[in-house]
């Protein structure tokens, strides 16, 4: 899948002079039967723009390289607490959790401590 936010597919011609001027290896092509494929390595850009200035079709946009933007790169669904509503986790950490009521720290000892209260006190105290 293309980085949509790197190269603009309907403008990129596959010439690859993006790739042949990077100065860090940062692109990189991967010719497959009839499609070449441009892989960008976020970590090794130097953000020195060499790519941009050599496209020939203008494809290459470095906004949100040279802005700081925030991508998306995960999206988990979260496992709250039953009692607080506070978050425990993403939905798959429930399969760690022990069987029962998905409690949080805190208010699973809240509930052992009253648990063990009712056991231990006199029933004229509790009440």
């Amino acid at each position: 899948m293309a980085n949509k936010y790197f190269i603009d597919e309907d403008r990129c011609t596959g010439c690859l002079a993006c790739v042949e001027n990077c100065p860090a290896g940062a692109l990189r092509a991967e010719v497959r039967e009839e499609w070449v494929k441009v892989l960008h390595n976020p970590i090794r850009c130097a953000r020195c723009g060499l790519c941009w200035r050599n496209c020939p079709e203008g494809a290459i946009s470095l906004e949100d390289l040279t802005e700081g933007r925030w991508l998306e790169t995960a999206r988990v669904k979260l496992l709250f607490c039953e009692r607080c509503g506070a978050v425990l986790g993403g939905r798959k950490h429930a399969e760690v959790l022990p069987e029962g009521r998905r409690l949080c720290e805190r208010c699973r000892r809240l509930a052992e401590g009253q648990r063990w209260a009712q056991w231990i006190r006199p029933k004229e105290v509790l009440r």
